[in-house]
Order: structure tokens, then sequence, then C-alpha cells
């Protein structure tokens, strides 16, 4: 009887230790679960808006080089030359001359001119070539040609880099009565972008694609157009392809059961590219290591039970204290992971409790203590102090508008899930830099609070190469002073930020410039206006605004307070002109006519300044040159 009983109670306490076991075990997995499905999403969506934004500045800067050669008026006089010294091998060899100084400049694999005029195909790196019409290879050229449009970014082989598949990205040059010349380009291989996904792949443990409307793959670290593989056939699911390629409009992600296993799937369309990035997580050999370890933890139990029945007590003491520590830690290695994975890319996460008001983990909490604030304090409060301390005042009102409470809640009833802001922003309260915002609006499983993930990128370095290039791009290619355009934008500006004040507007001349062209050559006239622009430059503050608006023609706005304040200036700018260079031992004498008009006395309109100065500069010509007239003084 006793023995009976001995064994029902060690049945029973078995039965309790397997049970209990079994379900520690599985409310443990499916904790963890739940833990790496939410951390699998927000990698992935991390590293889906990484790559796309890494394409989109990838493209930005031949769309701005481009654009800018199709603007240099340089170029445009020298191919309206094209027919009459169509025989003459230095035309030729001048253009490849240009277009190897930005293939030297930019590293582009591919800077070529194609001339509507004579259909030749100019390429920095080889002789002059004609172009088939007939030939099918050509009919990206006629087509934007015929398509009207600016600029235009178009895939295809490259015919001189051994067809290699390119991503072209072309502006058509016009003749200065809007008659198209031809068109400029440069192309950038298929395989830097390929490189770029092969980056991202081995840091987020993810699967990325470039893929067109049909479903082709047409890049990704495997497969190239050329490999006519469908989409479909790497995600396992043709259902996939479907909801992935049907919308242009944000990021699309889903989790979907394959045949390949668990996987979790989106897309974002790339405008530049006309194709959609598909970014995949497969989850499979994670979860199927996880039921390993469920497994492994059932069959642990078992070989447990035998030492339990000798020593029942101290057994499940000790086994239950080690299943816990085991759960624990590798619970504390998963996080882990995620974060180191998400602090590669991002110098500061944190967690805000939307819906209670508050900073919502110990992380973020410290956080906001190294900024010297008191995480305690609702998350409402905190919010401007903490504009006040990061913010340069221009951005702080967006900042508020875009991150307070109650827009965050509008935000995520509207369906939006993804946020981004741009600012100026300081940790340490001396050192000002860009910074991007990046925000994620989350429902919490666990009680459905609504949560705010906020993600810091440093863009400092980006935002200087954007700043760089936009002042390239209004620059004139021989001076390095304002274009025209450039020249008349500054100034409007200028009139229109500060209407009272007085301002003296000059349009300089050079005096006699076509006879030193006709007498010392071409070459020589390029260098007098060089050093002409270079001494005017140097006559006049930094704060003034200088450009040159013709061949030999320039102009300048400075802000002077009096008339003799401006006759003084002009007069100091003749006597400073006036001068002799030197080119290839030929003395050069140059000086200047200057036309002076006050804002004072035209209303500070850009238009009656310009045209009171012409008129001023016409009687100072009329008078023998080499001086100044002020608008009213003739």
């Amino acid at each position: 009887m006793r023995q009976k009983v001995q064994l029902r109670t060690y049945a029973l306490v078995c039965a309790i230790i397997l049970i209990g076991f079994a379900a520690t075990v599985a409310t443990l997995y499916h904790a963890y679960f739940k833990t790496y499905t939410q951390h699998a999403e927000e990698v992935s969506s991390l590293a889906s808006e990484g790559i796309y934004y890494q394409l989109d500045s990838m493209l930005a800067r031949p769309i701005t080089v481009v654009q800018s050669m199709a603007n240099d008026t340089l170029l445009r006089s020298f191919m309206e030359q094209e027919t009459a010294r169509s025989d003459d091998p230095a035309f030729a060899d001048t253009l490849r001359d240009y277009l190897q100084g930005y293939h030297a400049r930019y590293g582009y694999s591919s800077v070529f001119f194609v001339s509507s005029v004579t259909n030749r195909y100019y390429y920095y790196g080889s002789a002059a070539k004609s172009l088939d019409p007939k030939d099918p290879k050509n009919a990206w050229y006629y087509d934007f040609l015929s398509s009207g449009a600016v600029w235009k970014i178009q895939i295809a082989d490259d015919p001189i880099s051994a067809n290699a598949k390119t991503v072209f990205v072309t502006a058509r040059l016009n003749s200065a009565q809007g008659q198209a010349l031809g068109v400029i380009g440069v192309g950038l291989r298929m395989d830097t972008m390929q490189t770029l996904l092969a980056s991202y792949e081995k840091r987020f443990d993810v699967r990325a694609f470039l893929v067109s409307h049909d479903g082709n793959v047409q890049l990704s670290t495997d497969h190239g157009s050329s490999d006519n593989v469908r989409l479909s056939e790497v995600t396992g699911s043709a259902e996939s392809t479907q909801k992935l390629l049907h919308s242009q409009a944000g990021a699309k992600f889903f989790w979907d059961e394959t045949e390949l296993g668990r996987i979790y799937i989106g897309s974002r369309y790339i405008p530049g590219l006309a194709w959609y990035l598909v970014v995949e997580n497969d989850t499979t050999p994670v979860i199927h290591a996880l039921r390993q370890r469920m497994y492994a933890g059932i069959a642990l139990a078992l070989a447990v039970m035998v030492g339990v029945l000798a020593t029942i007590t101290a057994a499940l003491r000790y086994y239950n204290k080690r299943i816990i520590a085991l759960t624990e830690e590798a619970a504390r290695a998963s996080r882990s992971f995620f974060e180191r994975a998400t602090a590669e890319m991002f110098e500061s996460i944190v967690d805000i409790d939307i819906t209670h008001d508050r900073v919502s983990n110990e992380c973020s909490m410290a956080h906001f203590r190294k900024l010297g604030l008191n995480p305690a304090m609702p998350y409402s409060e905190l919010l401007p102090i903490l504009c006040e301390g990061q913010l340069q005042p221009e951005f702080r009102d967006g900042y508020l508008r875009l991150f307070s409470p109650q827009s965050i809640l509008t935000a995520y009833d509207s369906g939006i899930n993804s946020l981004r802001y741009d600012a100026i922003m300081t940790s340490d309260g001396e050192h000002y830099g860009w910074m991007r915002i990046i925000a994620r609006i989350l429902r919490w499983e666990q009680d459905g609070s609504i949560h705010l993930l906020t993600y810091q990128q440093n863009i400092d370095a980006e935002k200087r190469q954007e700043t760089h290039l936009l002042d390239q791009m209004q620059r004139d290619a021989m001076t390095g002073l304002y274009d025209k355009m450039a020249t008349e934008e500054h100034m409007r500006e200028a009139l229109s930020m500060v209407p009272l004040h007085a301002y003296a507007f000059f349009i300089i001349d050079i005096d006699n410039f076509k006879g030193i062209n006709d007498r010392f050559g071409h070459a020589a006239g390029d260098f007098a206006i060089i050093a002409f622009a270079h001494t005017l430059a140097n006559s006049l503050r930094d704060s003034d605004i200088i450009g040159r608006i013709g061949g030999d023609e320039f102009a300048a706005l400075l802000a002077l307070s009096s008339r003799d304040l401006a006759a003084q200036k002009a007069a100091k700018l003749v006597t400073a002109l006036s001068q002799t260079v030197v080119f290839e031992g030929q003395e050069i004498p140059l000086s200047a006519s200057i036309g002076v008009a006050l804002s004072t006395a035209s209303g500070g309109v850009f238009e009656t300044l310009y045209r009171h100065a012409d008129v001023a500069l016409y009687h100072t010509k009329h008078s023998g040159k080499n001086g100044f007239m002020i608008y009213g003084e003739f």
C-alpha cells in the first residue's frame, strides 16, 4: 500500500513537474517569439529606410552634376560651333577633355555627350562615333529627345563598358534660342548599388531586391536583370509579389507563410528608378532554433525527473532556478543583439509611452538624464525643454508640432506610423550639426498603449555636401562668381528682405574687350576675364553680392548708405580694375566702365535698378570709358 502511495506521489510529482515545465517553456517561447517578431519588424523597416535613403542620395549627386553641365554656358557656346568645326580634330579633343574632367572628378563609369545636330556620340575615354538612328540600342536617345523632358533617369546597357547594365542620368542641352543641341549624361554602374545592398544584408541579416513592376528581379546580391529571375521564385510566394508591387505610396510590410518558411517582407517604391525596393527577413532559421531549444528543455525535464525521485525538494528548487536563469539569459542576449544592430546605424533610441505621457524604460530615462533632464517628468513637459536645449530656434516650432502627444495620436489614428524630421541640433550646447529624427508609432500589445520610438541619425556630412553642390550649381564655371540667374536671385532676395535699406547697384563692363580677343586671341580674352573677376572680388566685401551677367559684363549689389559713398567706391573700383595683365609674354591693358544706380531713387525694385545702371553705363562709355557715372548725374 505504501509503495502504491509512493508511486502515485512520484507519478503526481512527475506529472506536475512535466506539465509545469512544459507550460513555462511554452509561455517563454511565446513571449520570446513575440519579442523577436517585433524586433524583426523594426530591423526590417529600418534596413528598408536606410537602403531607400542611401539610393536616393546616390542618385541625387549625378542629377545635380548633369543639370549643372546642361546649364554650362561655355559648353552651350562651344557646341553651337560644332557644325562649323565638325572636321576639326581639336574640337572633338576639347570636348573629350571636358568630359574627362567630370569623369576624373566624380568617378562615374560613363560621361558622354550626344549631338542632335550631327548624331555624334562623344565619350570621355574614346574618339567620337556616329549613332545609327535605326539601331534599337540607340532608341533611348531619340525617345528622350522626343519626350520634351529636361532630364531623365534611364537604365540601359553601356556600349562602352562591355554592355554593363548602367543607370544613366541625362539632361537636354539647349541653345540660347531654346533648340536642342544634344544630350549630356553620366552613367552609374549597377554594381555600385549591388555593393550597397550587400552591406545592408550583412549588417541586418536581411535580403534586399530591386524589382520592376512586372515582378522581375532587376538587382540583388545574387542576381541581375539578365538572369530573368522572378520575385516569386526567391520569396516562394506569388501572392506576396501581388501585394508588394501594386502601390507606389509609402512602405508596405506584412508577414507571409511561404513554401520556404515564415518571412517578414515589405516594399517601397523608388520613383527615380521606377523600381520597388523589396526587403525580406526570413525568420525560419531563428524560429527553428527556438523550437529546438524548447524541445531540448522538455527532454531536460524528463532527465531531471529521474533525479527528482531521489531528492524531490532540492531538485525542484534547483532546476526551477536554473530554467529561469537560462531563459532570462536568452532573452537578454536577444535584446542585446537587436540593440547592437540598431546602434550601428542610429546614435540614440528613445521609447516614449504616449498614452500615459511618460518615458517608457530605463534606457530611455538614462538618455534624458545624460541631457540633464528629469525623466520622471511627463513627456509633454519634457518636450519643450528638450527643444529649448537641443534645437536651433528655427527648428523648434516644427519639432513641437510634429512630436507633441496629440499630434502623435492623431497621426496614428490616421494610419501614419512613420515620421521624419531634419534639424540642426546639439548634445553638448556648443557643437551643432544636422540630425535626422526618424520615429515609429506602435501599439504595445501588453497594455494597448501607443508608443513612440525615436531614432537619431547624424546627417551633417550629407547636408554639407548638399549645400556645397547647390552653391557650385550657382557659380560661373570660368570666374567662380555667381552666374546671371543666381546673381539676380540673390539680389532680389536682398532687396526684398530689407526693402528700406540703402543699396548701390553696379554694372561693370570691361573696356574694349572685343579688341582684346581680336588682338591677343580668345585664350587671352578668357585669361583677362578671370583676372578682372579676381580683382573685382578682392575689391569688394564678403557681404556684397557679385556675379558675372554676360561675357565681359559683371554686376554687384553693395549696402551703401549714401550717394557719396557709392561714388567713392566706384572711383576705387575704376582705379583697381585699371591694370595690365601678362599672358604668355603679352601685356594686356585692362580698364572698366561702370554704371551705378541707387535703390533710394528706384524704390528698391531690381528691374528699375538694372535699367538705371545700364543707362549710367551707356553714358560712361560715351564719355571716354575708364570711369563711372551715377544715374541722374548726366
